[in-house]
């Protein structure tokens, strides 16, 4: 299956939609009412863990891939709404790597203990690496202009400057 969002209806609001690989079966997994982006698989396939707008701030979700899961937000050890964006997983699915937008920190969340790590400072768009141990992320992102991609290790010792001044917005890593 692929995952995707979209809204025909309204720019202002997306869904995240689960379509088999053929184009066949196209069902709503995730509607929080707001901005739902960013989807990203667990590493059995049955979650889908993604960020949404609304409530105190902008939170990290999860919705099983089964037809009627309802989607929940991800919360922490005690028991708060983590706050962040674009998730990306481990390599061994333990744990959801994420910009946490209220304090500017590329995060991790422990999966099963649901105990938070700070990672580093002014990493955007962070995308954990296939090996687990390096990280690509955006500094000084402005979505107009864009901003420069970095790579580093997990705790943002020996950062590496990839790109400048290229209107770099959305790093990736292949596998």
């Amino acid at each position: 299956s692929t995952v995707g969002s979209t809204d025909p209806d309204d720019v202002s609001t997306l869904d995240i939609w689960l379509i088999d690989a053929d184009g066949q079966n196209p069902r709503k997994v995730a509607d929080s009412g707001g901005q739902d982006e960013d989807p990203v698989f667990s590493a059995d396939s049955q979650t889908i863990y993604y960020a949404a707008g609304g409530g105190e701030c902008y939170a990290l979700w999860e919705v099983g891939v089964e037809e009627g899961s309802k989607a929940k937000p991800l919360l922490d050890a005690g028991g708060k709404i983590v706050c962040g964006e674009d998730p990306s997983l481990s390599p061994d699915g333990r744990e959801l790597y994420y910009w946490g937008n209220q304090n500017g920190q590329f995060q991790a969340l422990n999966l099963s203990t649901k105990e938070i790590s700070f990672l580093s400072y002014d990493a955007m768009e962070p995308w954990i690496g296939s090996d687990g141990e390096r990280f690509v992320y955006v500094v000084d992102l402005d979505f107009k202009a864009g901003g420069d991609i970095y790579i580093s290790s997990l705790n943002g010792e020996n950062p590496v400057q990839l790109t400048s001044g290229k209107k770099d917005m959305f790093p990736r890593w292949a596998p």
